[in-house]
């Protein structure tokens, strides 16, 4: 699926159910199995991957914070893979789904104050796991091209001090008699 660079603010991405995307599950698995190892991660479901690319802002001639959002409201953790180097900084907010009223908002504007928890610089192959309550953002590259693949993914750290499990999928009964 392709999304529209208008409405995200980055062209193009990809976005792919890695598991059933059998070419792209092979290439990437070993990147995740050996996160996922390194922290002591049981990795249950990965819940989405989109591979996104940001170009610089011709217009603009300076960085632009992106929406600030976070991926969906079920708990889970996202790791964000770096393909490349660019100056287009990952920042990570002090606000979390908890910290928001407002049920319904993931995508948030001038309602609501954010400070600056962390600023990530891109870098290839490195690789950033956090919370995937956090509120966060990317800033488009002034130089180059900026390209991540983020993965939503769920299960628990051996230790159990954090766990995501997988959401429940309904399973939709025929009504044929």
């Amino acid at each position: 699926k392709f999304l529209n660079p208008f409405e995200y603010d980055i062209s193009p991405a990809i976005m792919t159910n890695l598991q059933k995307n059998q070419k792209i599950f092979k290439l990437f698995n070993p990147i995740i199995e050996k996160t996922c190892n390194h922290i002591n991660f049981n990795l249950e479901e990965i819940s989405r991957c989109i591979a996104g690319i940001q170009g610089v802002q011709v217009i603009r001639k300076q960085s632009k914070v992106c929406n600030i959002h976070i991926n969906q409201r079920t708990p889970h953790l996202v790791l964000l893979y770096y393909v490349n180097d660019a100056d287009g900084e990952t920042i990570l907010f002090d606000k979390t789904i908890d910290d928001i009223e407002d049920e319904d908002i993931m995508y948030l504007d001038e309602r609501h104050e954010f400070n600056v928890v962390n600023k990530i610089i891109p870098k290839r192959g490195r690789i950033l796991l956090f919370d995937g309550r956090t509120y966060h953002s990317a800033s488009s590259p002034t130089t180059g091209m900026r390209c991540v693949i983020t993965l939503d993914l769920f299960g628990e750290f051996e230790d159990e001090s954090y766990k995501f499990p997988a959401p429940v999928k309904e399973i939709k009964k025929n009504n044929m008699k």
